[in-house]
């Protein structure tokens, strides 16, 4: 069924926009969390936590191309091509996210190690079944070159709100010292609170975003539903062989590969390097996401007032240089850093703003390239 939705409500863009807040959470977690809860909490060697890690990435590099072939060619009456793998992905990814933070610390190594390897597979692959339809969607709400980007800005807002939970709400609220714990990151206690109120948000905001969005289902002809191996393999050389796709497809690989390693040490950097309290990491970190988040209407206004790609190129530009500014800061000024947490709300904000341009723009011109 495809149609023009030009004129898309408010409340669609909205509603689609909380689903990625599930995923914000979800990935949040993963990113900022599990590097120290494994290391410090299961006392799991590092290089033993970054290969399960990584054997998660090879395995989402491999499930999403075939995900995406499944659930274009996937035919249900009632749930269309996208809404049926998006409901198993939201109950999954939110039951799996609740056992990963309650492992046994007194496991052996080895098994605590084997644990933590097939629940982030799981995790991964949930989050693949609900995360590729739901990418999909967000294309086929609207035709609109403009339009596409006020969707992509909701869906951006949401996911990064979804990343202000786990990075500033664990560090002000579940991280909180006790006696036993003065440094609140190190008590097993908080994980599995953060973990529990998690999993409620992500349920909860993945099922409204199915909701929101249920009168815009597509559907796949009958005749088409079912895996085929070598259509499938066409298709990604098709996508491949279009020189637009692979520019914008790799820069957005970086920007997220970047994210990831940014946020994988942050807390460690903070805490060890920095020496900053968990009050003054909340306010550092929510200012970078807050400025990613109330940045994606002049995003959008930049992109109408001077198209996609140099919109982009200035948002990549604010990105880097807030980095090198904090990379010489780091080289030159670490004690002032240490002891004046203000100096570094510039270089972050600078960041979030580009961020937040980074993260909403490529998405809009895959649609276009893809139309």
């Amino acid at each position: 069924m495809e149609k023009s939705n030009a004129g898309l409500p408010s409340r669609v863009r909205f509603g689609y926009g909380v689903g990625n807040l599930s995923f914000g959470v979800v990935l949040q977690l993963l990113t900022s969390y599990l590097m120290f809860y494994a290391t410090n909490i299961l006392h799991i060697p590092g290089r033993w936590v970054g290969l399960a890690a990584s054997l998660g990435v090879v395995w989402d590099a491999i499930s999403d191309p075939i995900m995406g072939h499944i659930t274009d060619n996937f035919a249900s009456r009632r749930f269309g091509r996208r809404h049926l793998f998006m409901l198993i992905g939201a109950v999954g990814a939110t039951a799996l996210n609740l056992v990963l933070w309650t492992i046994d610390p007194s496991y052996s190594t080895v098994f605590k190690f084997f644990i933590l390897a097939v629940i982030l597979l799981l995790i991964r692959t949930f989050m693949t079944l609900y995360a590729v339809p739901y990418n999909a969607l967000g294309a086929e709400l609207t035709n609109d070159y403009y339009e596409r980007t006020s969707v992509q800005g909701y869906k951006t807002a949401f996911f990064v709100l979804g990343m202000v939970f786990p990075t500033v709400g664990g560090t002000l609220f579940f991280f909180r010292p006790t006696p036993a714990y003065p440094d609140g990151q190190f008590n097993p206690d908080a994980y599995l609170y953060m973990a529990l109120v998690g999993s409620l948000i992500m349920l909860a905001t993945g099922l409204y975003g199915i909701i929101s969005t249920w009168k815009y289902r597509t559907f796949a002809k009958a005749t088409k539903s079912r895996f085929r191996p070598k259509r499938m393999f066409l298709s990604f050389a098709v996508a491949l062989r279009n020189k637009d796709f692979r520019f914008v497809a790799t820069g957005y690989l970086l920007v997220n590969f970047a994210s990831a390693w940014v946020g994988a040490l942050a807390l460690h950097t903070f805490t060890f390097a920095l020496n900053y309290a968990n009050d003054k990491m909340a306010l550092v970190l929510g200012t970078m996401f807050a400025c990613a988040v109330f940045s994606q209407p002049l995003w959008v206004l930049i992109s109408k007032k001077l198209d996609k790609k140099p919109a982009l190129l200035i948002a990549v530009g604010c990105g880097v240089l807030g980095s090198l500014i904090m990379l010489l800061m780091v080289l030159f000024a670490l004690d002032y850093m240490r002891s004046t947490w203000l100096s570094m709300v510039p270089m972050i904000a600078l960041i979030g703003f580009g961020v937040g341009g980074m993260l909403s723009l490529p998405p809009s011109m895959v649609s276009d390239i893809a139309d």
